[in-house]
């Protein structure tokens, strides 16, 4: 029966005058069996202890490895990093904790101002969470689907607190600026085709899917937002590198004595640089915002490091970004594009990019963001 013949196979019994020497092989098969598995096991737990351990990276190199760190407002020229405080969450997790962390009865008199959108998302989350929402997004495009999405989805309490500006965040008055549209993710300031990381020509047919250039208004934010009734908890900048020119129109707001309490602004050195017409590595963006931010008192969190799902090291990032220098922000900077160099690719130009939190003097990092998990 099929029970007896797997008890005999169990058994090994052997025909009438063989020798045991299958019964020897066998042994053997299950003693190497036994190492073969106990060695993949050891190669499994090694692997694991290396990528846990705080001094490895992906080349197998020692580094340094602190924590995220708060950044000292004190040297403007050479911003200093010291302190153990990490913030360990993307910039949609600090988003979304700073929202939550504010208390209820300040809302309908505090101010979000989103400075590039995209989609209504987090302009409608801020709204919902009770806070008059001031929302600016240069492409007409872009401007065009929020503004149905508003009128479509949201509810009339909603909408009241909802203001829409369709206009590009810039550093002078009643100008104009080139403008990469397509009414996606890739919109941009600039003559520059974001993936080659070149600069195109007007006309140019080489331009992605359904791209085209156009020109756009611009004006300061200072002057976009005027004289805000509701104090502002919270300013948020995604320009696709236009960041330092956003932050050269946003000097009466960072001076008054009721500045945002918070600002949450990309972080993206190649793309900074390139906007800039800057072509050595020059990191436009350290003087231009993070020392701007800095001599204005406020303190500093850089959030992990980013990268497109095209890099080359997009799977090991995690490990990669606890590599980056933080004892000087323009060795930082600097680390963006040793990267570039380190792992190159033919195809993969955009380099990588981060987040930075800014905070008030006397403002702390509410318990939520504290308790992000590890990235």
């Amino acid at each position: 029966s099929r029970s007896r013949k797997t008890q005999q196979e169990r058994q090994l019994v052997l025909p009438r005058g063989q020798k045991d020497s299958n019964i020897h092989g066998a042994q053997w098969y299950r003693f190497r069996t036994a190492v073969c598995w106990s060695a993949a096991v050891a190669v499994f737990l090694y692997v694991r202890m290396l990528y846990q351990d705080l001094d490895f990276d992906i080349d197998m190199r020692k580094v340094s490895m602190a924590p995220v760190t708060l950044i000292s407002a004190t040297a403007p020229a050479n911003i200093q990093l010291h302190g153990d405080l990490a913030l360990s969450g993307y910039a949609h997790e600090v988003w979304e904790g700073l929202l939550q962390s504010a208390p209820a009865e300040e809302r309908p008199n505090s101010a979000i101002v989103e400075v590039g959108m995209h989609d209504a998302k987090q302009c409608m989350a801020a709204a919902r969470e009770g806070f008059q929402a001031h929302c600016v997004e240069p492409s007409p495009k872009s401007f065009r689907r929020i503004t149905q999405f508003f009128k479509q989805q949201a509810e009339a309490e909603v909408q009241k607190r909802v203001h829409l500006y369709n206009v590009a965040a810039g550093g002078q008055e009643e100008s104009v600026v080139p403008f990469v549209a397509n009414g996606g993710t890739g919109d941009h300031i600039g003559k520059i085709d974001m993936w080659k990381m070149e600069e195109v020509a007007e006309d140019s047919t080489e331009l992605s899917g359904n791209s085209e250039i156009i020109e756009v208004p611009s004006k300061p934010l200072d002057s976009i937002l005027g004289n805000l009734p509701e104090s502002i908890y919270l300013l948020k900048v995604d320009t696709q590198g236009y960041e330092p020119h956003v932050f050269a129109g946003l000097t009466r707001i960072l001076s008054q004595q009721n500045k945002p309490r918070y600002i949450l602004t990309e972080f993206w050195p190649r793309g900074m640089d390139i906007i800039a017409g800057k072509t050595n590595r020059e990191c436009i963006g350290v003087p231009e915002v993070l020392e701007k931010l800095s001599e204005h008192g406020y303190k500093l969190y850089a959030l992990p490091v980013e990268a497109h799902p095209k890099s080359p090291i997009y799977s090991a990032m995690r490990q990669i970004r606890k590599t980056r220098p933080l004892d000087d922000v323009n060795k930082y900077c600097q680390w963006y594009y040793e990267l570039e160099d380190k792992y190159p690719s033919e195809e993969y130009k955009m380099g990588y990019w981060s987040d930075f939190l800014a905070l008030t003097p006397d403002t702390e990092l509410p318990k939520k963001l504290q308790d992000l998990p590890i990235h």
